[in-house]
């Protein structure tokens, strides 16, 4: 990911192995989601709406779709296999 990289090119850098290297390295460095925003249902409300028993996200396309509504935003929906259970711990109920 983006911190190895990064921690790596300097390293590199620092012991002489890149030294045309740029020095504006890490200066624009960001991770890959500055947000995360979330949604869920009860099983409840998704039967009412959909008929099926249980909801179930974690099957289907990781990501779908992107937009980009203005020049410092991009928009991804994500979801996430079975077994992310982690990312759970940031939402909030």
């Amino acid at each position: 990911g983006t911190y190895g990289t990064q921690t790596l090119l300097h390293t590199m850098k620092d012991r002489g192995l890149l030294p045309r290297l740029s020095a504006k390295l890490g200066e624009l460095t960001r991770t890959n989601s500055e947000g995360l925003v979330g949604a869920q249902t009860s099983d409840r409300r998704y039967r009412k709406k959909h008929g099926t028993a249980k909801a179930d996200f974690t099957r289907g396309v990781a990501i779908t779709s992107s937009i980009h509504p203005d020049d410092n935003t991009h928009i991804e929906p994500v979801r996430y296999g079975r077994g992310s259970n982690a990312m759970g711990a940031l939402t909030v109920l």
